[in-house]
């Protein structure tokens, strides 16, 4: 997918709402939409969706927070046959989908109408018609490059005797380049699947092998056993009570979570030690939980309307478990645990697909992003035993083959974050590998994966102690990362995520995934050579430096964000932010702590862009929304000279007129680093605050705008340039009080705050300012003073630095083209 126009509304749609106006029925809709204050699509959709004129349906404006149209008009796709998406409309019975060569003919010239489901390489010299369930389509055939064009219509009925107009043609390219990813055929999925059990993460055929492994393994053996060993006469998790007062509160939320958490744990340790060793003991102690589960009412307490996460946790451990110890279940058992998946599964799949928004269409509700995949698991553990399983894998396999992962990019970011990235590629390692041992299906060709692990390897290295940006990057990375990296290591066999894996070491959990991973083969593990101490990732918005990513206390870390997918889920509103760690300590950090998703000081200061090294302007931040974006614009590396560009302006809003961050960095050796932030703001507010945050105190030199702060292993000492008076200012202190309600967490360790304010000049609507940084690791000889002469008049800003050095005068120049957005050093 291509992250930088995700939230763009599509033109075609929008002019297509202005053609129509003059019809009666969109001219009614309009006079709707107004009063009530909806987005077109929900009005357009509720009308339609009852059976109205067959002329509506198509090229509806998408809603806010959806994808719209992909492939773009006009784009150029990266895979090979790109998805198809459309905005839906409910309560319709499906889709026609055509596509053609441009020039060479439609189906209304050539018609190819073909069964529903069926989806052969279009012929280059006519068109190709197919039936879609949903508003996401995707090719089981790849296409021969050339460019094409494609359209969709509504169908009213089953038998596709009513049905709406064509839409107008979008076009794409496909380039030779193009990674060649088809979906599998219905019938290719449905020959696959083994007709008993085991049927989760590995097939029947497999179990000897896997029981064989004990000799080879017995490390991996004794860790698995160990952890059922542990749970073995663990109390069952009772059923939740409801809300206290009937509504949620974050004390129930937290203490049901941490049960079901451990209750899924429980559940499918259990099974899978009784599929490895066939030991009743553990067997029995599975179906212990499985009844408990299945004598829950699915749509009370735990269902996905109240409280998803007690549904997912579930799904997932009860299809598992089902298939693991599918031959100690008797048949009436069987029938229970079948019916309470069942259940559960159906709600998923009406959650996700058969709402107003849905998430084939709409896909940044991050948990969703979870379920489709736990309802493929789900259906792949029932398929044959419950009608319904073979739509429900069709739906989680259409989802996984469109743009799927949402918060991904094919340059292998994560725009949620590290933390985020770490959690949801864990439990999508799961569907991988149901979907490649079971299905055996190519799943690893889906071009996210060929950079799957980067974004840990760049963010959390080996002895990382920061996490960059979004919820719970205030703590240093989690060991998970290490056991993502393995899991991708073993499946793209890439020997330097081996390493990170092996250099992040082994933790405590020990999932039945994790056992599969250790006795997998494995590359063996090469350290980082060769690679970019910058690396960008483009659709989440991330620039990370490392200047020795190899040696954690060699390391000056730097991360930036400037995100095309805006401030939303579990991302913050510090787009242009950075964060700074060097020799092992963090410097710039992001501060406060999460005490609950949403809480007041959450919102007022652990989301907001003053709780970041960011900028305020007259003391306001960024706005929360999919609308605040920025961008990437330039970035470049050449020796020990590193440099990003970023363009935070829609970040915020009317306030701001243009706002570009220039960050260069410049290695002068293993001890020592330079680095420059020039702010230019074209604003018509009356002052701006550049905002630093640290952990330890910050000293202020306010006669010589300079500030200072020092750790155990690092020193930075800061000079501040404007064209105006500065006001320094420090504080320890939060501007709203943090008040957990988790017992578990406690105050955040002391932090320091310190605002530059910068009054605007009265004859001028642009602020520069500029903060010229030196790091050092502490306990080497220190530096002679750095000597700094700027010029930040001019349309390029010119920054010289100068010092004296075994009996020689260093002198280093950056010049910051503000027209294109380089950077150079001279």
């Amino acid at each position: 997918m291509r992250m930088e126009n995700s939230f763009c509304l599509n033109q075609d749609a929008r002019s297509n709402a202005h053609r129509c106006a003059s019809c009666p029925v969109q001219s009614e809709v309009t006079r709707i939409m107004r009063i009530l204050g909806l987005p077109l699509f929900l009005v357009m959709a509720s009308i339609v969706g009852g059976g109205g004129h067959p002329n509506t349906g198509v090229d509806l404006e998408p809603p806010r927070d959806g994808l719209g149209y992909l492939p773009r008009d006009g784009a150029t796709v990266s895979v090979n046959p790109p998805p198809l998406l459309w905005v839906p409309v409910p309560g319709v019975k499906g889709y026609d989908v055509e596509i053609h060569m441009v020039g060479v003919g439609t189906s209304e010239t050539t018609p190819t109408q073909m069964a529903k489901g069926d989806v052969r390489t279009p012929d280059p010299v006519r068109a190709v018609t197919s039936h879609s369930p949903y508003c996401l389509h995707i090719l089981d055939q790849p296409l021969p490059p050339g460019r094409f064009a494609w359209r969709y219509r509504v169908r009213w009925t089953d038998d596709g005797t009513s049905v709406s107009v064509w839409s107008r043609e979008r076009r794409f390219e496909v380039p030779t380049t193009a990674t060649i990813f088809p979906r599998p055929a219905r019938e290719t999925v449905r020959a696959r699947i083994p007709s008993n059990h085991p049927r989760m993460f590995l097939r029947p055929e497999d179990l000897s092998r896997l029981r064989a492994s004990r000799t080879r393994f017995p490390h991996a053996w004794a860790k698995m056993l160990e952890q059922a060993d542990k749970v073995l006469t663990a109390p069952l998790m009772e059923e939740p009570r409801p809300w206290t007062g009937g509504k949620w509160n974050a004390e129930e939320w937290l203490k049901y979570y941490g049960q079901i958490v451990e209750a899924a744990r429980c559940t499918e340790t259990l099974a899978f030690a009784y599929l490895l060793t066939g030991s009743r003991q553990y067997g029995e102690a599975a179906k212990r939980w499985l009844i408990q589960f299945a004598s829950w009412d699915p749509h009370g307490t735990t269902s996905l309307k109240v409280n998803d996460e007690q549904t997912m946790h579930i799904m997932f451990s009860g299809a598992r478990a089902y298939s693991w110890i599918y031959d100690l279940l008797t048949d009436e058992e069987r029938g229970r645990v079948r019916r309470m998946l069942a259940e559960r599964a159906a709600d998923a799949y009406r959650h996700l697909h058969e709402g107003p928004t849905p998430f084939e269409q709409c896909p940044y509700d991050s948990h969703n992003g979870r379920l489709w995949h736990f309802l493929g698991e789900t259906a792949l553990a029932l398929y044959g035993e419950v009608p319904e399983a073979e739509k429900w894998l069709d739906y989680a396999l259409t989802i996984f083959w469109g743009w799927y992962p949402i918060w991904g990019d094919e340059d292998g970011g994560w725009a949620e974050g590290l933390h985020y990235y770490t959690s949801y590629n864990e439990y999508a390692l799961t569907w991988l590998q149901h979907a490649r041992a079971v299905l055996q299906l190519p799943v690893e060709r889906k071009p996210f994966y060929a950079h799957a692990a980067d974004f840990p390897l760049y963010v959390g290295p080996p002895g990382a102690v920061m996490s960059g940006f979004g919820d719970f990057s205030e703590a240093p990375p989690s060991a998970g990362r290490g056991r993502v990296a393995a899991g991708f290591a073993a499946l793209l066999r890439n020997p330097t995520w081996q390493w990170l894996a092996e250099g992040v070491g082994e933790s405590k959990r020990f999932s039945p995934l994790d056992f599969l991973n250790a006795i997998a083969e494995k590359p063996k593990s090469a350290a980082p050579s060769a690679f970019p101490r910058l690396r960008v990732f483009r659709g989440a918005g991330w620039a990370v430096y490392n200047g020795e990513i190899s040696s954690p206390q060699a390391n000056l870390q730097l991360m930036m964000r400037a995100s095309p997918m805006g401030n939303i889920s579990h991302s913050h509103c510090d787009q242009n932010a950075i964060v700074l760690g060097a020799f092992g300590s963090p410097l710039l950090v992001n501060t406060g702590m999460r005490d609950y998703y949403g809480s007041p000081f959450c919102k007022e200061w652990y989301w907001h862009t003053r709780s970041h090294n960011s900028v305020l302007i007259d003391g306001e931040g960024q706005e929360r929304g999919a609308h605040t974006t920025a961008q990437l614009v330039a970035w470049g590396e050449e020796g020990n000279f590193a440099w990003v560009t970023a363009d935070a302006t829609k970040a915020y809003g009317a306030r701001v007129r243009n706002y570009r961050r220039y960050v260069s960095v410049h290695r002068e050796n293993e001890d020592r680093y330079y680095l420059l932030v020039l702010d230019d703001i074209a604003t018509t507010a009356k002052h701006v605050q550049v905002l630093y945050h640290a952990r330890v105190p910050i000293l202020l030199e306010p006669s010589t705008h300079s500030f200072a702060l020092e750790t155990t292993t690092a020193k930075l000492h800061a000079k501040v340039f404007a064209d105006s008076n500065l006001e320094f200012s420090v504080s320890d202190r939060y501007s709203v009080p943090f008040q957990p309600v988790d017992a578990r967490k406690t105050m955040p360790p002391p932090e320091w705050h310190l605002s530059v304010d910068v009054p605007a000049q009265p004859n001028t609507a642009r602020v520069r300012v500029l903060t010229a940084m030196v790091i050092q690791r502490k306990g080497t000889a220190s530096a002679p003073e750095v000597q700094w002469q700027t010029e930040l008049g001019k349309e390029n800003v010119q920054v010289t630095w100068s010092r004296t050095g075994n009996g020689q005068k260093l002198q280093q120049q950056v010049v910051f083209h503000t027209t294109n957005g380089f950077i150079e050093c001279k």
